[in-house]
């Protein structure tokens, strides 16, 4: 199982050369609060708006997106936690953090697969929660999903 947050998530879909580490880990069980439909459909228009994607390319990445199968989980049961790391995340960010822990409680170690300006890299942002953290730039689905995403 890997929470994913939307970076990640679009760099699988239109990246240059997404990391296979981050293809693998997003072609098992998938997780993510409701929110990341929003954020990556609003990465997606901002590339296009900004003419670094292709409107076709664009719609083809949304297409296989909304094919993923994705739990995408109420971010109510976890608001307070979200709410005490305001001062070290962003609620959107905090959100994947909440719900990792909220599922490390019921299935053990969760792996989050997020994108930063340092590229894909392995660590540990909590101690107390003890999951890895993908942080690079990634994010998707199910078994196929490396298939699906070489063609753009």
């Amino acid at each position: 199982m890997i929470v994913v947050d939307a970076s990640a998530m679009v760099e699988a879909l239109v990246g240059r050369a997404p990391d296979p580490r981050l293809l693998d880990g997003l072609s098992g069980v998938v997780e993510a609060p409701q929110h990341l439909d929003v954020e990556v459909l609003s990465v997606l228009r901002g590339l296009t708006l900004g003419g670094k994607l292709a409107a076709e390319r664009a719609e083809e990445a949304l297409g296989i997106y909304l094919d993923l199968d994705i739990t995408r989980r109420d971010v109510a049961p976890f608001a307070r936690r979200v709410w005490s790391l305001r001062h070290q995340y962003t609620s959107y960010d905090a959100a994947y953090l909440a719900l990792a822990e909220a599922l490390e409680r019921i299935v053990g170690k969760v792996p989050i697969a997020e994108f930063g300006d340092a590229g894909l890299t392995v660590a540990h942002r909590f101690s107390s929660v003890g999951c890895s953290v993908l942080s690079g730039r990634c994010r998707a689905g199910r078994s196929g999903f490396r298939r699906m995403i070489a063609p753009l």
